[in-house]
Parts: C-alpha cells; structure tokens; sequence
C-alpha cells in the first residue's frame, strides 16, 4: 500500500513530463472527498479506501447522503502516517 501511496505523490509522468490528469497535488482536492475521490487520488479501488475507513486507518464521517466523506487533511495525515 505504501508503494501504491507513495505512486500518487508522483506528479510526473512516464517520460518525466508533468501529468496532472492522473495525478493531482493533493493541495488541489476538494476539502472534503468521496471514496472515489480518494480513491482515485491514492490509485487503489474504492473498496480498499471503504477498508481502511472501516478500520480506522483512515478517518471519515457516514451518513452526509449514501457514503463516506474524508476531510483533506484527514487524507494528508493518513499518508504522512505511512
């Protein structure tokens, strides 16, 4: 998971080029995410992030419509903790 983690900190492309498409600074995220979101920015299914909501390794709120919601700064803590 660290390997998979750190890969989304990379913001360069294949060729060293610049691809923010697929890689975003974390810094340009919404303040509070989606699990596809975060999903999306750790480069891991949504389950994986759900897991780790379920177990406490990543913290989020229930309940705000059909799923779980994760504060920016929750995912930045949850990165620096790896």
């Amino acid at each position: 998971l660290a390997k998979i983690i750190a890969g989304a900190l990379d913001t360069t492309g294949p060729r060293g080029d610049s691809d923010l498409s697929t890689h975003r600074h974390l810094e340009d995220l919404p303040d509070l995410l989606t699990v596809d979101e975060v999903a999306g920015y750790l480069r891991v299914g949504p389950g994986k992030v759900r897991e780790l909501l379920r177990s406490g390794r990543l913290r989020g709120v229930q309940g705000l419509g059909r799923g779980w919601r994760v504060k920016r700064e929750d995912l930045r803590r949850f990165m620096e903790e790896l």
